[in-house]
C-alpha cells in the first residue's frame, strides 16, 4: 500500500489535487486531523486489498497538532511503512491574487489579512515542507497543467521509481522571468524567427521554424550542451533530495526560438525515460 500525505499553503492547489488524486485511483480523505492518522494508517494497512493508493490532506486548518506530523512520519519510517508526504507552495503574491479572485477568507486569518493569514501557515507548516518528498510550486502553472503533471507523476507510483520531476518552460523576457525557475536559459543568441515574413505569425511548434532555428549555427551544439549539462545535474540533485526541477528557457516574446528549443530538449529528455512536463507559458489559454 502507499500512503500519500498531502500538504501545504492554502490556495497553492491542494483542493485541485485532491480530485485529481481520486480521478487517478487514490483513496482521498480531507482535512484528516493529525492525531487520526495513526488510525487511519492501521485500517489501511489491514485493507489493503481495498486501499492500495490512500492520498490524506493535512494542512494548517488543524492548528492544535500538525506540528506533530514531521515525528509521526518518522516514526512511520522507522517501521518502513510506505509513506511519502506531497508540499504545495505558490508565491505570495500569487497566493494573496487567488484569494482576491476567489474573495475566500484565509483559514489562519478569518478576521485578519490574507497576509497575516500566509504568513502564520508559512511559520506552521515549515516543518512539513522540511520533510516533503515531493515539492510542487504552482505559481506558474495553470489548472490544466497541474492536474496533468499529478497524474503523470503520480498517476503509477512503484517503488523506487519515482524519479525527478522536470518542468521544461518557454517563456518571453519581455514578460517577466519564472519565478520558480531552478534553471534559466537565454536563447536570443540565435537569430529571431519574428523577422522573417513567412515566419512571423507562426510558432516553435511549427516544424518551419524549429528548421530555421536548428538550422543557424550553434543551435544544436547549444542543445547537445544543456542534455550534458542535465546528465551531470540530475543524479546529484535526487542525492540531494530534490523531487522537482524547472528548466526555463527564454527568448524576447516566447513564441518562437524558446518554445522550439524546449520542444526539443524535452523529447531527448522523454526519449531517455525521464518524467517530463513540458509548458510553453505565452501560449498558455
Amino acid at each position: 500500500m502507499k500512503t500519500l500525505i498531502i500538504s501545504g499553503m492554502s490556495g497553492s492547489g491542494k483542493s485541485l489535487a485532491y480530485k485529481t488524486f481520486e480521478d487517478i485511483g487514490f483513496y482521498c480523505m480531507d482535512n484528516v486531523p493529525v492525531e487520526m492518522l495513526p488510525h487511519y494508517q492501521t485500517y489501511f494497512e489491514k485493507h489493503q486489498n481495498q486501499f492500495d493508493k490512500v492520498a490524506l490532506v493535512v494542512d494548517g486548518r488543524d492548528t492544535k497538532s500538525i506540528k506533530m506530523l514531521p515525528t509521526q512520519i518518522n516514526t512511520w519510517k522507522e517501521k518502513d511503512q510506505g509513506i511519502e508526504v506531497l508540499f504545495f507552495d505558490a508565491h505570495d503574491p500569487v497566493l494573496i491574487n487567488r484569494y482576491s479572485e476567489t474573495r475566500h477568507r484565509h483559514p489562519l486569518s478569518p478576521k485578519g489579512s490574507i497576509e497575516e493569514g500566509i504568513a502564520k501557515e508559512r511559520e506552521l507548516l515549515a516543518p512539513v515542507r522540511a520533510i516533503a518528498n515531493y515539492y510542487i510550486d504552482t505559481s506558474e502553472f495553470s489548472s490544466r497543467d497541474l492536474r496533468a503533471h499529478i497524474a503523470k507523476r503520480f498517476g503509477d507510483i512503484k517503488e523506487g521509481a519515482h524519479g525527478l520531476g522536470i518542468t521544461v518552460m518557454s517563456f518571453g523576457f519581455k514578460y517577466g522571468i519564472p519565478l520558480n525557475s531552478d534553471l534559466l536559459l537565454d536563447v536570443r543568441f540565435l537569430a529571431n524567427p519574428f523577422f522573417e515574413k513567412n515566419l512571423k505569425y507562426k510558432t516553435g511548434l511549427d516544424s518551419e521554424v524549429q528548421k530555421f532555428v536548428f538550422d543557424q549555427e550553434g543551435a544544436i551544439d547549444f542543445v547537445d550542451r544543456i542534455i550534458h549539462l542535465l546528465h551531470f545535474l540530475l543524479p546529484r540533485y535526487e542525492k540531494e533530495g530534490k523531487s522537482y526541477l524547472q528548466l526555463s528557457i527564454g527568448c524576447t516574446g516566447g513564441q518562437h526560438r524558446s518554445v522550439a528549443m524546449v520542444e526539443k530538449i524535452a523529447q531527448i529528455l522523454i526519449q531517455e525515460g525521464l518524467d517530463v512536463h513540458v509548458v510553453h507559458r505565452e501560449q498558455e489559454d
